[in-house]
């Protein structure tokens, strides 16, 4: 066998983390994490698995501030409603009135 054909049977390992190789002191938290990043269960992050991630983290991302542009608009809505509420009870005590003075300030 050529050394050429030795490379190509001993394939050089894939760039990614093993999460067995991780240090102990990482949170148990931190290690569920990674399994759960694991999509196929190898124990092991590929640049693949660790794409799918970072897209989900950024389609996360993106929610929150759509989520945040759409509780800052309700929030602006529920107070133009307070205030339309508090002009109408206004107007209405003013038309409510039973005494109307003239000219001359008699009733």
């Amino acid at each position: 066998m050529s050394p050429k054909d030795e490379e190509n049977t001993n394939p050089s390992p894939k760039p990614g983390i093993r999460i067995s190789d991780l240090p102990v002191s990482v949170r148990p938290s931190a290690r569920n994490l990674l399994q759960e990043i694991d999509a196929d269960g190898d124990g092991f992050i590929d640049e693949s698995e660790l794409a799918m991630a970072l897209n989900a983290l950024r389609a996360s991302r993106k929610q929150n501030r759509s989520l945040t542009k759409v509780v800052g608009g309700l929030a602006l809505s529920i107070l133009l409603l307070v205030g339309a509420v508090f002009g109408t009870s206004i107007a209405a005590a003013h038309l409510a009135k039973d005494t109307v003075l003239d000219e001359q300030g008699v009733l």
